[in-house]
């Protein structure tokens, strides 16, 4: 860190304390990093069947769905104060009768279908405190019992959650709490083997930063994690230690628990992680806090990484999404490949070490001014309780250079399972204006990858993706030593475009090449100036669908049809009919068969106004 306001790495403002937008500040003009909070139980969110059931003054009384002109399927809705009745009948099936109860807010709080004889198929029960705090939630389905979870509220801090089934096993989480509100305690007990029971430990130092947390499994030491700072309250180093079979089974007990298996796979999460895909861990919704660093290895969310998103925010992504996001990725996760910013993980390193091994892992990680520099990460074929130095092997190190403030490589040197090393690493080239322009996945120095970015103004205009086409691609994160393949200089594999009227996106364009990605295929979508979709085109083998939308004076959807092999015939066709008030009464779609026929699906809709 320079003196006289300099920059740092991380963008920090020194000595001056320049204060994060939206965030609160530190003494020193730091904003300060995250605690860990209890982890909430996430409820099922209950829909209503219709996101419209009253516009203006009317009222959905109906909608028929029909197939080929008959009867297909019929709902109709009730509407009284606090609740909602639905009626689901079709020809030749059972009547459903769900009721679904709304709160003040608007908020849809239960959910019950019966047939129409009464017998229960399933209820969902939540409620609710005056601040929007779940307190219960109860499940009930035929033949799978009643699941309740019920959670313990003293002023604004959880301290007991409980997950009964059927009254026969539960679990219950119990969390401390120091004078100073922060959390200290995490025990987690279960009346049977559904879960094992646990405990967390957290400490904190005097400016109340988490310093240390020590997580543990039937007793056994799992996860242990500690962080120092320096003077200026930055982020200076962390350590993490985990016992790869352990700590496979932790829970998700705050808001800094690290996603199960993510140091393992570079996985976003499972069902049962406290944090949606994407999100880090440490960062709660609406804070303005800094989330503190958990991860190691390629776990690492993009706040976590250092700089954040390394890539500007996309202006849209329904092009570049399709070409490059679903369709590049190993294990269809997003290590290399994706121009959204995930892109920057080293996603290999810990791969021999799954979690139906044994072992244990040690990692040191430096910082300066908040800013991670290195990494060194240590094996060890004992238990993380056994651990000591003479058990331990060198499995990478990790340096990341910076110029001018700015990310310019990450290089990771791997020592192979078969006793080799080999380096990787991830470059970054900025222009002028700090802007990244280009991004290359190097192995043994050998350019592999290679991302690009064009810019007008502050907008990306376009981006192309070169890779190996073949197999090799899909090699670069084996660690197999028999499976690696012979690298090529890479090609051009996607191109995307996009042109702009004035701020409106006026025309996006995604190509893909090679034979990696099949039979090459191009998207073209064109926008009006109010962003409505009016065309897309898509281009794969030789033929070319094309489909175009019209609306309105007011902007509603009128017709919408598709040519699939642009032969001037209409071979899907929707149209959508409003009546005087606006609302839609008819919407139908036919489609074109190869006979000369057409079969037709539609749905209309019934309203009463007042």
């Amino acid at each position: 860190t320079t003196p006289g306001g300099t920059t740092t790495p991380g963008g920090t403002t020194t000595p001056g304390g320049t204060t994060t937008p939206g965030g609160t500040t530190t003494p020193g003009g730091l904003t300060a990093y995250c605690v860990p909070h209890a982890a909430l139980h996430q409820p099922v969110t209950l829909q209503l069947p219709e996101a419209k059931l009253t516009v203006g003054s009317c009222q959905l009384t109906e909608r028929t769905l029909l197939d080929n002109g008959a009867l297909y399927e019929k709902l109709s809705f009730a509407l009284e104060p606090g609740v909602v009745r639905v009626r689901r009948s079709a020809p030749g099936k059972p009547v459903y009768l769900t009721t679904y109860a709304i709160d003040a807010g608007g908020r849809v709080v239960g959910q019950r279908v019966t047939d129409d004889s009464g017998l229960l198929y399933n209820e969902y029960v939540q409620a609710y405190d005056t601040s929007g705090r779940l307190l219960r939630e109860e499940i009930t389905t035929k033949g799978g019992g009643t699941h309740v979870v019920t959670q313990l509220f003293e002023g604004d801090r959880l301290v007991q959650r409980v997950d009964a089934r059927n009254g026969i096993s539960s679990v219950t989480y119990r969390f401390g709490y120091d004078a100073a509100g922060l959390l200290t305690d995490v025990v987690v007990e279960s009346s049977s083997n559904s879960v094992p029971n646990q405990s967390t430990k957290w400490s904190y130092d005097a400016e109340h930063r988490p310093i240390a947390v020590e997580r543990r499994v039937e007793g056994e030491l799992a996860l242990r994690q500690s962080w120092s700072f320096d003077a200026d309250g930055q982020l200076k180093s962390r350590q993490v230690e985990i016992d790869l079979t352990l700590a496979a089974k932790l829970e998700a007990v705050d808001t800094m628990s690290t996603p199960r298996f993510a140091w393992q796979y570079g996985a976003r999460g499972t069902e049962r992680d406290l944090q949606p895909w994407g999100e880090t861990p440490g960062f709660v919704a609406g804070s303005s806090c800094r989330p503190l660093p958990a991860q190691v290895s390629d776990g690492y969310f993009g706040a976590d990484y250092g700089l954040g998103w390394t890539t500007p925010t996309e202006d849209s992504v329904t092009v570049g999404s399709f070409y490059v996001a679903g369709r590049l990725g190993y294990y269809q996760e997003l290590p290399f490949y994706t121009h959204f910013g995930v892109g920057t993980d080293l996603q290999f390193v810990s791969a021999p070490l799954r979690s139906w091994e044994t072992g244990s892992l040690r990692v040191v990680v430096g910082y300066q001014a908040g800013v991670m520099l290195s990494e060194t990460a240590l094996f060890s074929p004992t238990s993380l309780a056994a651990l000591d130095a003479d058990s331990l092997s060198s499995l990478y190190e990790r340096v990341r250079g910076f110029q001018d403030g700015r990310l310019v490589e990450d290089k990771l040197v791997w020592h192979r399972p078969d006793g080799s090393v080999q380096d990787r690493s991830l470059r970054f080239v900025h222009d002028s204006a700090g802007r990244l322009t280009a991004r290359e996945l190097r192995v043994a120095d050998q350019v592999v990858e290679r991302q690009t970015w064009g810019f007008e103004g502050a907008r990306i205009v376009s981006f192309a993706f070169f890779g190996q086409d073949g197999e090799t691609t899909w090699n670069v994160s084996d660690y197999n030593p028999g499976d690696m393949k012979t690298f090529v200089s890479p090609v051009k594999l996607v191109e995307v475009t996009r042109q702009f009227d004035g701020s409106s996106l006026k025309m996006e364009r995604a190509s893909t090449f090679g034979s990696m990605l099949g039979t090459p295929q191009q998207l073209e979508q064109r926008y009006d100036p109010s962003g409505r979709l009016l065309r897309r085109l898509s281009t794969s083998g030789g033929l070319t669908s094309d489909t175009s939308w019209s609306y309105d004076a007011q902007g509603r959807l009128l017709v919408s049809e598709t040519d699939n092999e642009s032969d001037g015939i209409v071979d899907r066709q929707s149209l959508y009919t409003y009546d005087e008030l606006g609302n839609l009464v008819l919407e139908e779609s036919k489609t074109h068969q190869s006979t000369g026929n057409w079969s037709s699906w539609g749905q209309s809709y019934s309203w009463s106004c007042q």
